[in-house]
């Protein structure tokens, strides 16, 4: 008898528990669509940790995961960027930033396999799903494939007011920048 009370409560336990769940140092992110929820696990690199974009990818995989993507909107996007905000807060800078500042910058998983420039924005790609970037939340004057710049990332903003902000960036993908690496859970 107490064995099936055991067996019943720890069963209710089980069920009862909340099981999406990412590693330590990784963050839970949630989104809902057609009525499911969908969670993935995203890591965000550590300052000195910046790398090519090959090398982020090559990391990425040895987690477990790719390079972070944003493929269906602004919600995720926002998401990120606020995570991102709350990380540069946290590193507190010492230089007076102005505008773009480009040693504050995260690889997307993303690459334009053609010529752009901010008249023409060319044809990127989201590297891990293989489909086409069909919306885009670029910087001023982005993309504007200074000497080739052809993968994707985060530049950090900074008005002449303080205000931070984290926008798109066509980048070198042989320069060195931070990483953000995603895990789909389900």
């Amino acid at each position: 008898m107490i064995r099936h009370i055991l067996a019943s409560l720890l069963l209710g336990l089980t069920l009862a528990q909340d099981t999406h769940f990412c590693n330590d140092g990784w963050e839970l992110y949630t989104s809902s669509w057609a009525g499911e929820e969908h969670h993935s696990c995203f890591w965000f690199g550590e300052r000195r940790e910046q790398v090519t974009h090959d090398s982020a990818k090559l990391l990425c995989n040895a987690m477990g995961g790719f390079m972070a993507e944003v493929p269906y909107g602004p919600h995720l996007n926002n998401w990120i960027v606020n995570k991102l905000l709350e990380k540069y807060e946290k590193a507190v800078q010492e230089a007076d930033t102005r505008r773009p500042d480009y040693g504050v910058q995260y690889w997307l998983g993303a690459r334009d396999f053609g010529h752009h420039n901010d008249h023409l924005p060319g044809t990127w790609m989201w590297e891990h799903r293989n489909t086409s970037i069909e919306w885009f939340d670029w910087g001023d004057n982005e993309p504007n494939n200074f000497n080739g710049q052809n993968c994707l990332s985060y530049l950090h903003y900074e008005s002449i007011f303080g205000f931070s902000e984290f926008k798109w960036n066509d980048w070198d993908c042989d320069a060195p920048a931070d990483f953000i690496c995603e895990i789909i859970l389900d």
